[in-house]
């Protein structure tokens, strides 16, 4: 990672033709809006009970639906990205590390639209800065439909956290600095298997699309080192965590967090 900027572009690093096709074959089968998530919650025995059809009115962020049979090839093709030889090449040229945990994942389907804000007011390491943000072009992605953006900051300078330890507190101070202070803002304008690596302290955000312009789909993963067990949220970055009971190994290079202890 260049220390200086807080971010580094890999492009052309990963082929995305496989998870473009599950995505359409899914939107073909699946038609309609399919919504991130709803507020009921269904056990596994009533979400079975359901249609294929009324199973995706609950939500994309409904655990059971990874399971859902018109989704297990995009499932499939996201999973091979997330730990793939040439990810873990991108990840290891930024800090030299061995094998990495992969903490969050989210695909965009179009920008998001959000304000300026940093990573680690959910994810850092103790020591500080250690974990990496992964967002990477599905789509080509131009100043049209909504690119993301980096406050370019030297690797490990942090903004003083408000103290009332609120994020909105803190993302208006970060959308201040850029405004107040003529900050330089860089927009990620990469083709389609292009991706950007940044730091828990540089700030992001993604810009609004043009009219007609709003279909790009990307993603965005958080991966930390494995070996580094002292990970959290702000405002603790310093709770101490047993990988070997909260992570299971996907292969040589990479593991997943648990969703709840075995």
């Amino acid at each position: 990672m260049a220390d200086d900027r807080g971010y580094r572009i890999f492009r052309n690093a990963i082929s995305v033709n496989a998870i473009v096709a599950a995505e359409d074959a899914c939107r073909e089968t699946l038609r309609g809006k399919l919504p991130r998530h709803l507020d009921k919650v269904l056990s596994q025995a009533d979400f079975d009970n359901l249609s294929p059809v009324d199973r995706t009115r609950y939500g994309l962020l409904n655990a059971h639906l990874f399971d859902h049979v018109e989704l297990r090839a995009f499932v499939e093709a996201f999973v091979h990205i997330l730990t793939c030889e040439a990810m873990f090449d991108c990840l290891h040229a930024v800090d030299n590390e061995q094998h990495y945990t992969l903490h969050q994942t989210i695909f965009f389907f179009e920008s998001p639209l959000t304000v300026p804000h940093i990573e680690a007011m959910t994810m850092d390491t103790t020591p500080q800065g250690r974990a990496h943000t992964v967002w990477m072009a599905v789509d080509d992605v131009t100043p049209l439909n909504g690119p993301p953006f980096v406050v370019p900051t030297p690797r490990g300078e942090y903004d003083p956290y408000p103290d009332d330890e609120l994020k909105e507190t803190h993302r208006a101070m970060v959308l201040g600095k850029i405004v107040t202070q003529h900050t330089p803002v860089a927009a990620l304008a990469l083709q389609a298997g292009s991706l950007a690596i940044w730091a828990p302290s540089t700030p992001h955000g993604s810009m609004p699309p043009h009219p007609g312009h709003e279909r790009r789909r990307s993603f965005q993963a958080i991966y930390r080192p494995t070996r580094l067990n002292r990970w959290g949220g702000y405002p603790n970055h310093d709770q101490l965590h047993d990988p070997d009971a909260e992570e299971f190994r996907v292969n040589a290079r990479f593991s997943f967090l648990r969703v709840a202890p075995p």
